[in-house]
């Protein structure tokens, strides 16, 4: 909720009066692909349901994540992406990224350019660390920190993806993680509705990684 109002704040001063754009940063590529791709969803989700719903102060909102705009997990190439959504496409609040490296990257420049970073996936504790380093921080994020898992457990929660559990195959079993939201056990009817729309607009039986989905999606909804 303090992210999405610090981003409306600054939504009435949009260039295009009837649009707001949002930004979207994730890998499609690489180890971190399938939360990307999650993310991706969820996001596109939120905003044709916040337009559906009439919008946000009375405008449109625009997410600018084409489907070749791919982090693939690189700081260097994360900048690069960020610095065309902030120069080229005018947004004016981005989404993502999904690991600690591009956040720390996309956040500083973030900080630099007065534009707030809703970070809805990465939790290294050094996207924290920025707010020490910029007296006015524009770093906001919703994911479990690290620093936070590990006085719960041992595992963090890019053990929830795929990707972990192709690669660990039978050795992964067993294996504990703490994860803001588990799909087989939502109970609320906000979370049940979310799952429903994902599996139905994307046609998968389950939702994966959920927690990043399920984050991405509620950095963009209004609370």
């Amino acid at each position: 909720m303090i992210a999405l109002s610090a981003c409306l704040a600054l939504l009435v001063a949009a260039p295009d009066a009837g649009v707001v754009k949002i930004g979207g940063l994730y890998p499609l590529t690489g180890g971190y692909a399938a939360t990307g791709i999650a993310m991706r969803n969820s996001a596109r989700l939120a905003v044709a349901e916040v337009n559906a719903a009439g919008g946000v102060l009375g405008k449109k909102l625009a997410l600018v994540d084409a489907d070749d705009a791919d982090d693939a997990s690189k700081p260097e190439q994360a900048v690069a992406l960020m610095k065309d959504l902030l120069d080229k496409e005018g947004v004016v609040a981005v989404v993502g990224p999904a690991n600690t490296g591009v956040g720390t990257a996309a956040g500083k420049l973030a900080n630099e350019r007065r534009v707030p970073l809703v970070v809805s996936n990465a939790v290294g504790n050094k996207v924290n660390e920025l707010s020490k380093e910029t007296p006015q921080n524009f770093v906001f994020r919703i994911a479990a920190s690290e620093a936070l898992q590990a006085q719960m457990m041992v595992g963090t929660s890019s053990l929830s993806s795929s990707d972990f559990t192709k690669a660990a195959g039978p050795f992964g079993e067993g294996t504990s993680i703490p994860q803001t939201v588990i799909e087989a056990q939502a109970a609320l009817p906000k979370q049940i509705a979310f799952f429903e729309a994902y599996r139905k607009t994307y046609g998968t039986a389950t939702v994966e990684p959920a927690p990043g989905a399920a984050q991405t999606y509620d950095a963009i909804i209004p609370r």
